[in-house]
């Protein structure tokens, strides 16, 4: 009995804790919602900050539960900022990113982070872009960093604006290559991209036309992305326009429309303003997308701040005329565009003379509204040339032709015929000193040279031109080998009176020459003919000078005889005197 009521208890025991579990998992606690949030169905009552605590494909409607509310703050409110010049927005919204922006976060915190900033509610894991799928952090190897403004469009770089947690977000590594550089756009009949370890059979987006086009819950996060990137980096990292990596501004508004923000990317922005300190602005407040390139925001569209829906206006159109849009009797706001004029064909009212330009004019079938333009003169019709006088070789002539539908008369002058020349050639062939033409003269008796030919080149040899007897600058005579019985028999034959005439002039001068020629040594060993030859020239120039005494002209060869050794008491130099034969 004691047995049975033990198991007894023991079964009640475990229903009860059945019951407990059952209702702790499946029960829904109430909500403690501050009703001055408004706070949307399936959005967090507070944002975390030490992870993402939202969801994808949840539209944000609030900016309850985050820190907007203090970050947007002075001069720094929507209604603020709102009412400034494109131009003046652009430059405070990237006073405010960049003074708030307090940690510069490095390439390494955009692998090391991703499971606080792009995790789905905690999870833990890695929402990859493009594809949505979620990974874990040990699978690194299959999914890396992607720029969304593209690298080589922007700063080239990892670090500032290349490392920025609200530019950097995980994708899968075979849908980031694929994307590549290309510019994002809408694309037509593209090819499908999809991930591959660890996103396999995800599909990413499509490709084609040197466009990406990711898919359609994808486009507003990318859209956003690039415009933080060029408002808060600008110039800085590259990024001077967002028509470097979209198709149009067109596209990228048309995208921030089509997909509005959801609670991931504001539990995202949440996060990363924690890490960094700066939030991206046109996630809190799409609206300024529009604002910073001048134009107004849709009504339609949805936003975290609701400060697009505010005040909406149930428009009353006027109708658009010719010069202006349709436009709301209420608010003001144009609808299109202007209708423009309907000009049609026009007709002539002032008829063109072959002269003088007509005017055509056009009235528009919708204002009643007229133009003008010019139209051009007609220009003379002439006919052919009649002439008055032939032109002859010495005197010019004339003719004339008449416009066949105003009379006017074109006259002018038929130049000379000219002299038809009839020139025979002679030619003259060139030389070493002259070149060589061809001259033509005509029966007429006008002349002139033509077809000149380059002078020829001398004819060398011995250092004379064997042509013109032009020496050679060039010529380096060659210098015999002598000897000191060389020396003696020129010596030997002089004392033995062999050589008569110039020939004993000549070989004086050449004893002379082979003597300069020889060593010291040799010198002293030929000392007694050398003393032999000073008589002889000596003797010579005596005879040279009775001869030329009553000569007119004394002629003196430059012929030097260098005494080499000192010891000879001879002068350094002496002149040899050439007589007259």
């Amino acid at each position: 009995m004691n047995k049975f009521l033990k198991l007894l208890t023991l079964f009640l025991v475990l229903i009860m804790l059945v019951q407990s579990t059952v209702i702790s998992v499946f029960a829904v606690a109430p909500l403690d919602v501050d009703t001055s949030t408004h706070q949307a169905a399936g959005q967090p009552s507070k944002y975390s900050s030490e992870y993402n605590s939202g969801q994808r494909d949840v539209v944000a409607t609030t900016l309850a539960g985050t820190s907007a509310s203090s970050y947007y703050t002075g001069s720094y409110t929507y209604d603020a900022l709102s009412s400034l010049s494109s131009s003046m927005l652009q430059s405070s919204l990237k006073t405010l990113m960049t003074s708030t922006h307090k940690y510069t976060s490095s390439y390494n915190d955009c692998h090391n982070k991703a499971d606080r900033t792009d995790c789905e509610n905690g999870n833990g894991k890695v929402s990859l872009i493009y594809t949505s799928y979620s990974a874990t952090m040990s699978q690194w190897n299959g999914w890396n960093r992607e720029h969304v403004w593209p690298q080589s469009l922007g700063g080239g770089n990892t670090s500032g604006g290349g490392a920025d947690l609200h530019h950097i977000r995980p994708s899968d590594a075979v849908v980031n290559s694929t994307r590549g550089n290309n510019k994002y756009g809408n694309v037509t009949n593209g090819k499908e991209v999809y991930g591959k370890n660890p996103a396999t059979g995800y599909l990413g987006g499509y490709s084609g036309g040197s466009y990406f086009e990711p898919l359609d819950n994808v486009k507003g996060d990318v859209a956003r992305i690039c415009l933080y990137v060029w408002i808060r980096w600008g110039n800085s990292w590259g990024a001077a326009s967002v028509t470097e990596v979209f198709q149009s501004v067109d596209v990228l508004l048309e995208w921030m429309l089509l997909d509005p923000v959801d609670t991931w990317e504001l539990g995202r922005n949440e996060v990363v303003e924690d890490i960094q300190g700066n939030r991206n602005v046109f996630i809190d407040y799409p609206e300024y997308a529009w604002l910073v390139f001048g134009r107004e925001v849709p009504d339609e569209l949805v936003s975290p701040s609701g400060e697009a829906s505010e005040g909406a206006c149930d428009h009353t159109w006027s109708n658009a005329d010719c010069a202006s849009p349709a436009k709301c009797t209420k608010c003001g706001k144009t609808n299109g565009s202007a209708l423009g004029h309907s000009w049609g064909t026009g007709s002539i009212t002032t008829n063109p003379t072959c002269t003088t330009t007509g005017v055509k004019t056009y009235t528009c079938s919708r204002c009643s509204n007229t133009k003008t333009e010019t139209v051009k003169a007609n220009g003379h019709s002439f006919g052919d040339w009649i002439i008055d006088k032939d032109a002859t070789e010495t005197e010019t002539g004339k003719k004339h032709r008449n416009c066949s539908i105003c009379s006017e008369t074109e006259t002018v002058t038929i130049p000379v015929i000219g002299h038809n020349h009839n020139y025979s050639s002679v030619v003259t062939s060139p030389t070493c000193t002259s070149e060589g033409y061809t001259t033509y003269t005509c029966d007429c008796g006008d002349t002139y040279k033509g077809n000149y030919k380059d002078y020829l080149d001398h004819k060398y040899s011995n250092g004379v031109c064997s042509s013109c007897g032009q020496q050679d600058p060039d010529y380096v005579p060659e210098i015999p080998e002598y000897s000191v019985d060389d020396f003696k028999d020129v010596v030997n034959n002089l004392t033995a009176g062999v050589y008569t005439g110039e020939k004993r002039y000549n070989k004086i001068c050449e004893a002379i020459t082979i003597y300069n020629t020889l060593s010291s040594s040799e010198k002293q060993s030929v000392e007694k003919q050398y003393t032999r030859l000073k008589n002889i020239a000596a003797s010579y120039n005596e005879e040279a000078t009775a001869t030329n005494k009553d000569s007119e002209a004394l002629n003196y060869v430059l012929v030097s005889i260098q005494i080499a050794t000192a010891a000879l008491p001879f002068a350094a130099l002496s002149l040899l005197k050439k007589k007259d034969f």
